[in-house]
């Protein structure tokens, strides 16, 4: 496998789709860990922990020892469609699996409730039908 550092850009997006999107969530889950997104600090800590994930997951892939950089939440540039969330979240989670406890990182649980989000705003989700019978 290989990994790359993913852009500001990527991890802000993937952040603001949890609740600026079209169904908005209050919070996110971190495992045992519940976040309330109605604070910006907040959501300035999720950001952190997509990024040192990211970091992390390179360093290790590498054999490097470089810090995470301090990525400062905004509002993302634009809107993404939920499909873009959804491979976006594809990517994140490629490049940021090289560690050991991805598994059972925050992080992992983080992408999870992103993915989750954006499949709830795909176009027909809330007219299908909850049970096949």
């Amino acid at each position: 496998m290989s990994a790359f550092i993913v852009s500001d850009n990527h991890i802000l997006a993937l952040v603001g789709s949890l609740f600026l999107g079209p169904s908005r969530s209050n919070t996110v889950w971190t495992g045992e860990t519940r976040i309330d997104l109605n604070k910006t600090q907040n959501v300035q800590k999720v950001v952190d922990i997509l990024v040192k994930q990211n970091h992390d997951s390179y360093n290790d892939r590498y054999r490097r020892n470089g810090e995470a950089p301090k990525v400062l939440w905004k509002k993302p540039a634009k809107h993404y469609s939920p499909v873009q969330i959804l491979k976006a979240c594809f990517c994140y989670s490629y490049q940021s699996c090289e560690t050991e406890d991805w598994e059972s990182s925050s992080a992992k649980v983080i992408i999870e409730n992103i993915q989750d989000n954006a499949i709830r705003c795909l176009s027909g989700y809330e007219e299908a039908d909850w049970e096949i019978i």
